[in-house]
């Protein structure tokens, strides 16, 4: 299985396949995430996982990360 390619700038990922990397503002932490296509949840996250990202959790429409 191949997932879609990461682009990074900086050294931080701006993009996951043709969707871009949002960021939540917290208190304490940064908590970013993608809006994945529908039916590609499993392929997202495959390439999230394979670049070492901590997954904080995955829902119907979005995977949280952290970097």
């Amino acid at each position: 299985m191949k997932g879609p390619k990461i682009t990074r700038y900086h050294g931080l990922i701006t993009f996951v396949g043709d969707c871009s990397v949002r960021v939540v503002s917290l208190p304490d932490w940064p908590l970013e995430y993608i809006e994945y296509p529908p039916g590609e949840m499993e392929n997202y996250r495959y390439a999230l996982q394979h670049e070492r990202v901590n997954i904080a959790r995955v829902t119907s429409k979005r995977i949280y990360f952290v970097e």
